[in-house]
């Protein structure tokens, strides 16, 4: 596939700037997608053979950058990617020269980038830091790093039907979990499928990943996964705890907790014994809500779906018609509900959902002047509001 869409929270990426939020959303999502691209390349899906490998991908040039998870492990030194030549460089002398057998596998996600004059003065594909096999590695634990979204954004990497007790595959996505320390296990899914997703209330959905990144099988459960500092995992049987400091998942049986390599990607809301509410948890732990009108006393209900409580969420505002020295696209933090500046803004935070609060007042928020300093009034009508929710590790 030529590149799956993204979700990502970019403190440098063009804020919402206007009240065309449709046009300048669209535009803003082709922007970081492009901006991700050219960073991180384009997704795509090998076909072949391990040594041979074919994928629809974009006329090959110079600084082509692209990521997928081969057929199989290389067993040549040269072999190709829609016939051109896969190299890499030599991490010491950093010359270009042939792979070895295994400098790739289907377990993990790889990156390529195109060279014209790669190898021998010919057009190669450099396998990026091949020397002990690292492919890709994502920057959050225990997410999901690549998968569909929705057109609002959010995750849509498996569907369920409402009204029935099964969930599946809504596309391939591409996750890491944490199995201590700084070992990440990281692979693909494409074919899983939840069943028996019948019981009233809510039901956790995860995924199993090994150590060589193979996707093991699909679990849910109806115990809300516990995530910890730190301290003693529940024993509770079936019971899933992870421990952030040391970045291990834990199962109870009932008398102790085992380590496992899990990963939980989503949750259903199960009513009358069928399914009624789909929630995937968001790409990488990050969610940016789409801008909104400010109400006075209207509070705002964002669905964010990171699935436990962030450690960081940031209300903002965004200007939208220029006034007390702020210009159109100016992002303001830390302003309050009332003209002393001394109630500061208040959010109220969810596992999935952020619910912004303005004031009562006419002008339901208040800052200071841009050039002044002085305390001032914000027109409702001239600032949108939006939150940035980081789960943070």
């Amino acid at each position: 596939m030529a590149g799956i869409p993204y979700t990502v929270n970019t403190e440098d990426s063009t804020s919402p700037a206007d009240n065309n939020v449709a046009s300048n959303g669209a535009a803003e999502i082709r922007g970081l997608k492009s901006k991700l691209n050219n960073v991180f390349g384009i997704l795509f899906t090998a076909a072949g053979t391990a040594d041979a490998m074919t994928a629809t991908l974009p006329a090959f040039t110079t600084g082509l950058k692209v990521i997928g998870i081969p057929i199989g492990e290389n067993t040549v030194v040269l072999p190709t990617l829609n016939g051109i030549p896969i190299v890499k460089r030599n991490v010491i002398a950093g010359n270009i020269i042939p792979l070895v057998a295994g400098d790739y596998n289907a377990g993990n996600l790889f990156s390529f980038t195109g060279m014209a004059a790669g190898y021998l003065g010919a057009p190669a594909w450099v396998l990026n830091a091949p020397d002990n096999n690292r492919p890709f590695v994502p920057g959050t634990k225990q997410t999901v790093y690549v998968g569909g979204v929705d057109a609002n954004g959010l995750s849509q990497f498996f569907l369920a039907a409402i009204g029935t007790t099964t969930a599946a595959a809504g596309g391939p996505l591409y996750a890491t979990c944490t199995a201590g320390e700084n070992e990440n296990y990281w692979g693909n899914a494409t074919l899983y499928t939840w069943t028996d997703l019948n019981i009233n209330g809510q039901m956790y959905l995860g995924i199993n990943i090994d150590s060589a990144g193979v996707f093991t099988g699909a679990f849910s459960t109806t115990l809300a996964p516990i995530y910890q500092w730190g301290g003693n995992p529940s024993t509770v049987n079936g019971q899933y705890t992870y421990n952030i400091a040391i970045g291990k998942m834990f199962k109870g049986n009932g008398v102790s907790a085992d380590q496992v390599y899990a990963v939980f990607i989503g949750e259903v809301t199960v009513a009358a014994g069928v399914i009624s509410v789909v929630t995937c948890y968001a790409l990488n732990g990050k969610y940016r809500s789409p801008p909104v009108a400010i109400v006075s006393g209207t509070s705002v209900v964002v669905d964010t779906n990171i699935g436990c409580i962030p450690m960081e969420v940031s209300q903002k505002l965004v200007c939208t018609t220029a006034e007390h020295g702020y210009s159109i696209g100016d992002v303001i933090t830390n302003f309050s509900n009332n003209s002393a500046g001394t109630h500061v803004a208040t959010v109220a935070i969810n596992k999935n959902t952020i619910t912004m609060l303005p004031g009562t007042a006419a002008n339901a928020y208040y800052a200071l002047h841009k050039v002044t300093g002085a305390q001032v009034a914000l027109t409702n009508a001239n600032w949108n509001q939006y939150v940035d929710v980081n789960r943070g590790w």
